[in-house]
């Protein structure tokens, strides 16, 4: 009798570490936040897509490493064909990673892949702050990067997209949202915020309507709006309010123009709303899919189309 209730105890304590392991490991439909490059090489472009991954953080980095370098967005895959994911382990907050290289890379080419790797990791695993990356050759001994110091983890600071400011550079960094050329997408670019108000947001706002500079114009360009367009009124309680001009409205208002602004704002921690006005009251009406008729947050615009990416 104790035998056949031993064997009950085991064949349902089994049944129930299936069950678990069934649920842990099973695939679902998740968001994730991918990068691609853009079409001159150049730059990495965020992107969210809907993809069938497994649950498990390991098993998760294999299948968005597989999406990265399979791409079949508007954009270029950032994982050239040679490189290969050998391992990958999480242990929060650092990720490890082991790529193998069948081919020397050129610097840009590496700077997109190690990015590309690093950003979308990071960014999709709450917790995680580092990813440390070891290469391999094709005959499986280690490769040294000719371009990127590996010997320490990457951070989301190491691997931004990089451009030179206008002028002498200010104390702190900005990360500006400009589109690129055909104007379909929003590329994030990171260079050296140039303090003129001594209000990062408003200095920010400025920077951003001048435009990325000549030197960028092959992977980035303006927005149609200027100055006039767009005046800056006021920061309280986390919210900035920004005072329309006649033709910041109706047909010549853009949805990504709308989105380059509020994400570029949204990057300083004391402003979570930003709120487009004319003499002081909402302009109403709406931009794409986005209310002018209220304040809007990062969240509302941080995805086109759909909702923000959500973490494995």
């Amino acid at each position: 009798m104790r035998v056949r209730t031993l064997v009950v105890v085991l064949a349902g304590s089994l049944g129930l570490a299936g069950l678990v392991w069934y649920g842990f490991s099973a695939t679902a439909d998740r968001s994730v936040r991918l990068y691609q490059a853009d079409a001159q090489g150049m730059a990495l472009i965020p992107t969210s897509r809907t993809l069938r991954l497994p649950a498990g953080r390991e098993d998760w980095a294999r299948a968005v490493f597989h999406s990265l370098k399979t791409f079949d967005g508007a954009g270029v895959s950032p994982i050239p064909s040679g490189v290969d994911l050998l391992a990958v382990r999480y242990n929060e907050p650092q990720w490890d990673v082991q790529l193998r290289v069948a081919a020397p890379l050129g610097s840009t080419a590496e700077r997109l892949l190690l990015g590309a790797v690093v950003r979308t990791l990071l960014e999709n695993t709450p917790g995680a702050s580092r990813v440390q990356i070891a290469l391999q050759n094709a005959q499986g001994q280690p490769y040294a990067s000719q371009h990127v110091d590996l010997t320490a983890p990457l951070t989301l600071a190491d691997v931004a997209n990089q451009l030179p400011a206008h002028a002498a550079p200010g104390p702190i960094k900005g990360q500006f949202w400009w589109p690129n050329p055909a104007g379909d997408s929003l590329i994030p670019v990171q260079t050296d915020l140039l303090s003129e108000t001594g209000t990062a947001p408003r200095d920010a706002l400025a920077q951003l309507l001048r435009g990325p500079g000549r030197e960028a114009s092959a992977f980035l360009a303006p927005l149609r709006s200027r100055a006039e367009d767009l005046r800056w009124g006021s920061l309280r309680d986390g919210t900035v309010q920004l005072e329309c001009g006649e033709s910041f409205s109706g047909p010549t208002l853009r949805t990504i123009e709308v989105r380059a602004v509020v994400l570029t704002l949204t990057e300083f921690p004391d402003v979570q709303r930003v709120a487009f006005t004319r003499n002081q009251s909402p302009v109403g009406g709406k931009a794409g899919p986005y209310d002018l008729s209220r304040p809007l947050t990062r969240a509302d615009v941080q995805d086109a189309p759909g909702a923000p990416a959500a973490s494995p």
